[in-house]
């Protein structure tokens, strides 16, 4: 079992009272731990088609040689405030990345950049006009796995010959879930491909 790496107190921010991991503290932990690759691929880019939607799946090696991947996602709405959308690709990247290190390094906290800015909009009194309210952060809500995840997933159930009630289970999963499941039967795949050359 992998033991939980401790970040520093100066990458944790609170917000509402509830702390958050900063991305730089996680990529700070990640290279105090020697990690080996950290990497991110494209899988889709903003459009009108796709609800400009950018999505991004990132890989992290650990010095034992332990592999993690996970994706994230960025669209106008999951980002909130305005001067991101511009910019949803790369929101995408970091997303991606933060949760692959956390993953990789037993870090249960909530990082900064997985948050939704949100700035409700109030009306002043006695006036019809409206002002923006100071943003406040919310967690994004828990949503399906997505296609791309299902695609990887039920790919690596063939290679690993998985029996029909455990890949019907895959259909059940949650976004965080299945990136979860995704790690598990990477390293799984990894384990027998070991075996097969060694045999």
């Amino acid at each position: 079992m992998r033991t939980p790496v401790v970040v520093p107190e100066r990458f944790i921010v609170l917000i509402e009272g509830r702390p958050f991991v900063l991305y730089v503290g996680l990529l700070h932990v990640a290279q105090e731990a020697g990690i080996k690759e950290l990497s991110v691929s494209i899988h889709q880019v903003p459009s009108p088609e796709n609800g400009y939607t950018a999505i991004a799946s990132a890989k992290a090696v650990t010095n034992d040689g332990s592999v993690f991947i996970d994706i994230g996602d960025a669209s106008p709405e999951s980002v909130g405030a305005e001067k991101f959308v511009p910019h949803l690709l790369r929101v995408a990247s970091t997303r991606a990345k933060a949760r692959v290190l956390k993953d990789a390094y037993g870090i249960t906290m909530t990082s900064v950049e997985e948050l939704i800015m949100d700035s409700p909009q109030v009306k002043s009194e006695g006036s019809h006009e409206t002002r923006p309210t100071r943003p406040t952060l919310v967690p994004q809500r828990e949503e399906d796995a997505t296609d791309k995840q299902m695609h990887v997933l039920h790919s690596l159930a063939k290679q690993l010959c998985l029996n029909a009630s455990d890949v019907s289970k895959l259909n059940s999963l949650t976004k965080d879930q299945a990136s979860k499941k995704i790690t598990e039967l990477s390293e799984r795949v990894r384990a027998q491909r070991t075996t097969e050359q060694s045999a």
